[in-house]
C-alpha cells in the first residue's frame, strides 16, 4: 500500500529575497507544487522580518491546503 502523500513548506530567508516553496512527497517521490518569493523587509529589524516569514507561509499555506 503506497503511503499517503505529505505536502511541506520550506522557507529560504536572504537579505535581500524570502524564497518559499511548498513541495508534495508520495513515498520516495516528492514534487514541487508551488514557489515564489518576495523581498526581504528590513525595515522593521528583527520582529519585521519574522512578521514577514510568518506573512509569507500563512500565504503559501492558504495558496496550496494541507502543508503540514
Amino acid at each position: 500500500m503506497p503511503s499517503p502523500a505529505t505536502r511541506h513548506l520550506g522557507l529560504d530567508l536572504g537579505a535581500t529575497n524570502v524564497k518559499w516553496a511548498v513541495v508534495e512527497r508520495t513515498g520516495e517521490r516528492w514534487r514541487a507544487l508551488r514557489h515564489g518569493r518576495t523581498r526581504t523587509d528590513r525595515r522593521g529589524g528583527p520582529d519585521g522580518v519574522m512578521a514577514g516569514l510568518i506573512s509569507v507561509a500563512s500565504s503559501a499555506r492558504e495558496e496550496v491546503p494541507g502543508v503540514v
